[in-house]
């Protein structure tokens, strides 16, 4: 890996009596003209645009009519905690409600023609499709044949006329109001309906992280709201899905502690919480018997860490050395597991990584690529060879019949031969001793949040390992030597089977607190020695 060090030679004018830590990690990811007070404190704004107020007009005018209402949801972060708030907004506008989340092994992705059969037959009167919906063509007919009112709140590409009486969808609103996730839509609706309490502040900043969406405008805004909803009343609901408490939430703390709980739910179909009881769980923030039920939904988390890591050692046997990409199938491997693989070996091999399982009579495939454009080269593909293809440039997925899985196999290999994959090119920034102190890391997080859109370059440190040691079977801890407040190295996944010790080494990777927040620990990409 190369290391290609930024600087900007021109500082912006709000970060001129700014520490050294904040000038050199903030100056690179603004721009000259964009005001830092409002990074800081992004404002709420109200939207007042035609489609949203189509949506505030149809849930009223169910809740007038005493419609009865099903909502179908989505297996992800987003999906869980959107579906959560439009049970809340039901709930809200007195309208007699059912909830489904399709099983993601057994049913795929989204609204299927027999799901909207059963709703039929159970007199629902309405169908709202919410994190899915704009795909979903054939069912959409029928549900248009057999009377249903239908509204889609969607994010999804929409890629042919959606048949359906509202479709709430993040492209049709201004732009402020654009590249929101389900939860966020949702937030937005509620709050035109003068419903969005705090609560559903926190459920839309947990969806927005786990959806990775672009951290600007209102994201930023529902983001930074929502922790501080989180910070000020502690929901049970969603501490109690820590793994160990913490002192205060960030978006990190979201990142990594929640949005995994909630999405190995729907990743592993474990018949101890179906995907639905996790709107149960959520849906009220205080209710009773919430201890007991989040210890058996980390439970699940567990499991799935385990899983990721057996089949990883798996895949691991299966890579073709000097392939400039690697397709590694496996009947037996988990199918909600297979991309956290892919995701893993693609950053550590820098090729594009597949991996496969097989399912219902298919080959199922998640594609991750570190840098190569993957999708637009396995889009050429689809038609000749693919089921169903989906995704965008550095992650997607597809499915294929087995018998046709070797041709092309063959003529993707024989394709990624023509292909030279140069050296990566990492960009970071080189800070100093004197850089690394907890008061100016303190300082940098009054912009957080950190995310798609907004995010930190990785630094580069030149520092002396001293004794290491591993953390389960999963990464690896160094202590630092004369560092400043800087006093630990940690890795997971890259580089935990690296043994050294009293070395000196550049190492790549983003700075946080230590768990008891007193000190500075870099969880670090890479080690060169």
């Amino acid at each position: 890996m190369k290391l290609k060090y930024i600087t900007k030679d021109t500082l912006h004018p709000e970060l001129e009596n700014a520490n050294p830590l904040v000038q050199k990690l903030i100056n690179p990811i603004v721009d000259s003209n964009q005001s830092l007070e409002e990074l800081k404190n992004t404002p709420h704004k109200r939207c007042e645009d035609i489609v949203l107020r189509q949506a505030v007009a149809f849930m009223q005018d169910i809740s007038a009519k005493g419609l009865k209402t099903m909502i179908v949801g989505d297996y992800d972060c987003d999906g869980i905690c959107s579906t959560t708030m439009l049970v809340r907004l039901c709930e809200k506008l007195q309208i007699d409600y059912g909830y489904y989340i399709p099983n993601r092994v057994e049913e795929g992705y989204g609204l299927q023609p027999k799901l909207v059969q059963d709703i039929a037959e159970k007199d629902y009167q309405v169908l709202i499709t919410v994190d899915n919906g704009v795909k979903a063509q054939p069912a959409l007919e029928l549900a248009q044949r057999l009377g249903l009112r239908v509204m889609i709140v969607d994010h999804h590409q929409i890629q042919q006329e959606v048949l359906c009486d509202v479709l709430y969808h993040t492209d049709l609103l201004g732009t402020w109001f654009q590249n929101q996730c389900a939860s966020g839509l949702l937030a937005t609706l509620m709050d035109a309906m003068d419903l969005l309490d705090d609560y559903d502040l926190a459920l839309a900043a947990i969806g927005t992280i786990g959806d990775m969406m672009h951290l600007s405008q209102h994201n930023r805004y529902l983001v930074q709201a929502g922790i501080k909803q989180l910070n000020k009343h502690r929901y049970p609901a969603i501490d109690f899905l820590l793994k160990r408490a913490v002192k205060a939430y960030d978006a990190s703390v979201v990142s990594f502690n929640i949005v995994p709980v909630l999405n190995a739910v729907g990743r592993l179909n474990d018949p101890a919480v179906k995907i639905y009881q996790m709107v149960a769980y959520l849906v009220h923030p205080d209710q009773k018997g919430l201890k007991e039920n989040s210890k058996i939904i980390k439970s699940i988390n567990e499991k799935r860490k385990q899983l990721t890591q057996e089949h990883l050692k798996q895949a691991e046997q299966l890579v073709v050395d000097h392939q400039n990409i690697q397709i590694l199938v496996k009947n037996g491997f988990h199918e909600g597991i297979i991309g956290i693989v892919a995701g893993h070996l693609a950053n550590r091999l820098q090729v594009p990584v597949m991996v496969g399982t097989e399912n219902q009579g298919l080959y199922k495939f998640s594609v991750r690529s570190p840098f190569l454009d993957i999708y637009s080269v396995l889009e050429t593909y689809s038609g000749r060879y693919f089921e169903a293809f989906g995704g965008h440039e550095k992650a997607c997925a597809f499915s294929i019949k087995p018998e046709n899985f070797e041709a092309f196999k063959a003529e993707l290999l024989a394709h990624f031969q023509t292909i030279e994959i140069s050296e990566p090119v990492q960009e970071v920034i080189l800070l100093e001793t004197e850089d690394l102190k907890l008061e100016y890391f303190n300082q940098l997080l009054q912009y957080e949040p950190f995310g798609q859109g907004f995010q930190r370059i990785p630094v580069v440190i030149e520092g002396h390992l001293l004794k290491g040691f591993p953390i389960k079977d999963i990464g690896r801890k160094w202590t630092l030597q004369d560092n400043q407040d800087l006093v630990e190295v940690v890795t997971f996944g890259v580089d935990k089977d690296l043994d050294i010790s009293h070395a000196s080494a550049q190492i790549v990777g983003e700075l946080q607190k230590t768990y008891n927040q007193q000190k500075l620990s870099l969880l670090a990409s890479k080690i060169l020695i």
